[in-house]
């Protein structure tokens, strides 16, 4: 299997971000797709960074990367990360806990600050409210007035509406809601100059992007007409349709039915659950994601089950899935992989990280 990665879709999904919303300055979201091609290009082109770890904060400073584009996103990081962050001058980071604030307070108080909300769309795939952010109603009040007392440096808030999210109208409430907390912070005495809208924007060739961006835009204009730092992590939307996936298919089962009719055909790639589909699976609905040959569209469709190369039983990459008959040593197309796919991949079972082909198509004009 090998990967095709088109350089060029992340320079293009650069110049549309900053037409479609100029107002917010993208921050990358690294542990979406780490690779080194990735984190450069985005450096050149000006794009900031959304961090998690010591190893991807390293990772891109390496990349001559000045720290004050990038943020240390998590919200719950050890004592050696504070100080790690502080010795590298990465100042920008976000809390949602009083355990957090305490930490950072003790080991970093020089830091700046960004509160994190939690504010989920319920259609979204993954929704990181379960995990991460302060309850604006309930819990932000007395965080505030904690970070106050201990004379933390707070100039943001932050909220991520979820992974996979396909309600584009929902990033107007959320930046509703951030405005009440902005005002809030302000009144306790803050300066507040950022605010951060998170990611969860897609990544295809849909129109998505173009209505979240709409709503985004109103809201801004609605609650936050003012000049102001406006940044947001899209890491799916940058490097999703920039890679395609490339699978052979290396086994062929047809279950038969008494009387002979075929009920379904079992196909066996040479990537899976372990690979490039680790966590594919739970964000997406891969059957959509496959091309079949051309060769072969005119074949018969049957319901098919396109299993993994592991000897795990789990390693369904797709099931139920209608797919012209293909035969063993074809190969089968899988679009819009480059998120969550290479940076997940293990090496279960003995079988290698898929291989990365980069296409960067000369401008002849």
């Amino acid at each position: 299997p090998f990967f095709i990665f088109d350089v060029n879709d992340v320079i293009e999904k650069y110049k549309n971000w900053m037409q479609k919303i100029p107002r917010v300055v993208p921050f990358y979201c690294v542990k979406c797709n780490s690779s080194n091609s990735v984190l450069r290009i985005l450096a050149q082109i000006g794009a900031g960074f959304e961090c998690a770890t010591e190893e991807e904060i390293q990772q891109v400073l390496d990349l001559n990367v000045s720290p004050d584009r990038i943020i240390f996103s998590h919200t719950m990081k050890s004592d050696y990360d504070i100080k790690y962050s502080a010795s590298v001058g990465v100042k920008l980071m976000t809390y949602d806990t009083l355990g957090e604030l305490e930490k950072i307070h003790k080991h970093f108080p020089d830091a700046e600050l960004m509160l994190r909300f939690r504010f989920d769309d319920e259609s979204s795939l993954s929704a990181l409210g379960l995990k991460f952010g302060v309850d604006p109603d309930a819990e932000a009040s007395d965080l505030i007035k904690r970070t106050r007392e201990l004379k933390m440096n707070l100039i943001g808030i932050n909220f991520h509406i979820g992974v996979g999210s396909r309600n584009p109208a929902v990033y107007y409430d959320a930046i509703k809601i951030a405005k009440k907390l902005f005002d809030q912070c302000s009144s306790a005495g803050f300066k507040m100059t950022l605010l951060n809208i998170g990611g969860g924007f897609c990544g295809d060739s849909s129109s998505f992007f173009d209505q979240s961006a709409m709503y985004v835009n109103k809201a801004l204009k609605e609650y936050f007409p003012n000049k102001l730092d406006i940044i947001s992590e899209p890491g799916t939307y940058f490097v999703a349709s920039a890679y395609t996936l490339v699978c052979n298919i290396v086994g062929k089962r047809v279950r038969k039915l008494p009387d002979g009719t075929v009920d379904k055909i079992n196909y066996y790639i040479d990537d899976g659950i372990f690979g490039s589909f680790n966590i594919m699976q739970r964000i997406a609905d891969v059957g959509e994601k496959v091309v079949p040959m051309d060769k072969n569209l005119k074949n018969k469709k049957y319901q098919s089950t396109i299993w993994g190369q592991t000897c795990a039983s789990v390693d369904i990459v797709c099931d139920n899935l209608e797919l012209c008959e293909h035969e063993i040593d074809d190969q089968l197309i899988f679009k819009n992989m480059g998120h969550y796919t290479l940076s997940t991949s293990t090496l279960f079972n003995g079988f290698p990280v898929t291989k990365v082909c980069e296409y960067n198509k000369i401008d002849e004009n």
